[in-house]
């Protein structure tokens, strides 16, 4: 039989959201820290985090593939919940950040 080709349409996140770049595993990751993110079509995406003050940071990934992020969180960024919003080709999507 002829193979099936499955395309997913979409900027998509797994659902574990953003992980911490050493273990990678789910929980806080503070400022200057490495963390990951995980998904599909994350070709040429840009990230945008305002920290829990509503302090706006543009973040420059460090490596960035159509699965996976890895970048570190902002020197400056207040401590709590933050917003990170991950905008590419192929949409929006966004995410908690603590």
């Amino acid at each position: 039989s002829d193979p099936v080709e499955i395309r997913l349409n979409g900027l998509q996140l797994r659902p574990e959201g953003v992980l911490n770049g050493a273990s990678l595993q789910p929980g806080a990751v503070g400022e200057g820290l490495w963390a990951t993110l995980f998904g599909v079509n994350l070709d040429g995406a840009r990230l945008r985090f305002v920290d829990s003050f509503g302090v706006g940071f543009d973040v420059l990934p460090a490596h960035a593939s159509g699965t996976q992020i890895n970048f570190r969180v902002p020197e400056g960024a207040n401590a709590g919940q933050g917003r990170l919003t991950i905008s590419g080709p192929a949409g929006t999507a966004e995410t908690s950040l603590s």
